[in-house]
C-alpha cells in the first residue's frame, strides 16, 4: 500500500497536488489502497469487512460528528487566539468549488485508509497500539515535507496530528472518528485562515493576517506552512492525544468482528 502511494507520487513532485493531472493520480492510488485494505479484511480467517473499521454502521455517525467537533473546537481555539494577539481576518469573497471539497474528502479519506487502515492494524495486532501510532505516524509527517512552506516545527505538528488520529482509531476501533476530524480540519482551516498544510486551496471565506501581530510571538499562531506551523496547534494536539486516551466510546460492531477474526468464531 505504501509502495502504491508512492508510485503514484513519481513524476509529480513538481506539480500543485490539486492539479488535473495528479489529482486523478493521487484518487487511483487511494482507491486501490481501499480496495486492498477491504479485500485483506475479507481474505482472512473468518474475515469480515466490518473489521476494517471503513464500513459504516450504526456507530459510525456517531464517531463522525466527534471527530468532526473535535476540529471545529481546535480551529476556533486557534482563531481566538489569533486574534487576541493582534491578528486580524480579511473577508474574501466566499468561493466554495464543489470539486475542491471532493478532492479534500478524497484526499482525507485516502490518507486514513493508508496510514490508520491495514497498516496501523497490523502493527497494532503485532506490537501494540503504541508502536502503531508512532511508526504510522512517522510516514504521514514525511509525505508532507513536500507541501510549500514545510519545516521542523510543521513536520512535528502533523507528526502529532498522526499519532492524535491513530489514538483516536485505536480507541474507537473504527476509522470515522479519524476521517471526520482530516475533513473538517482541512475545510475549515482554508476557508478560515486561507492556508491549509502550506497550500492556498480554492476555498475562501477569511484570510489571517499577522502583520499586527509581534514578530517574537507571530511563531505561536502561524508560519510559513500556515496556523499548522504555530505552537498553538501543537499544544492542542497534545491535549487531543491526551483527551483521546480517556474517550470511552467504540464500535462494538467493529470489535466483534475483531474479536470473531481473533478467536475464529463463526459468524
Amino acid at each position: 500500500m505504501l509502495a502504491t502511494f508512492a508510485l503514484s507520487m513519481i513524476g509529480i513532485d513538481d506539480l500543485d497536488i490539486y492539479s488535473h493531472v495528479a489529482l486523478p493520480v493521487q484518487e487511483i492510488a487511494y482507491g486501490i489502497c481501499l480496495v486492498a485494505m477491504i479485500t485483506m479484511e475479507a481474505q482472512r480467517p473468518f474475515g469480515s469487512v466490518m473489521a476494517s473499521g471503513i464500513m459504516p454502521t450504526s456507530r459510525s455517525p456517531l464517531l463522525l460528528l466527534i471527530g468532526m467537533c473535535w476540529a471545529f473546537v481546535s480551529v476556533m481555539v486557534i482563531y481566538f487566539f489569533a486574534k487576541s494577539l493582534g491578528g486580524t481576518f480579511t473577508a474574501l469573497p466566499l468561493s466554495i468549488e464543489v470539486s475542491t471539497i471532493f478532492a479534500v474528502i478524497i484526499f482525507a479519506v485516502g490518507e486514513e485508509v493508508l496510514f490508520r487502515g491495514t497498516i496501523f492494524r497490523a502493527l497494532e495486532e503485532r506490537f501494540g497500539s503504541t508502536a502503531a501510532v508512532l511508526v504510522t505516524s512517522v510516514p504521514f509527517a514525511l509525505v508532507h515535507i513536500y507541501n510549500p512552506g514545510s519545516s521542523l516545527t510543521s513536520a512535528i505538528n502533523v507528526f502529532l496530528a498522526g499519532a492524535a488520529l491513530g489514538i483516536s482509531v485505536a480507541v474507537t476501533r473504527s476509522l470515522w472518528m479519524a476521517i471526520g476530524f482530516h475533513v473538517l480540519w482541512n475545510v475549515g482551516v482554508a476557508l478560515v485562515f486561507g492556508i491549509v498544510s502550506g497550500m492556498d486551496l480554492p476555498l475562501n471565506f477569511t484570510s489571517l493576517d499577522t502583520a499586527a501581530i509581534a514578530q517574537s510571538t507571530r511563531w505561536l499562531v502561524e508560519g510559513p506552512f500556515g496556523v499548522e506551523d504555530g505552537l498553538v496547534t501543537s499544544i492542542l494536539l497534545v491535549v487531543s492525544m491526551i483527551m483521546m486516551t480517556k474517550l470511552d466510546t467504540f464500535d462494538p460492531y467493529v470489535q466483534a468482528a475483531r474479536n470473531r477474526q481473533r478467536y475464529f468464531i463463526p459468524s
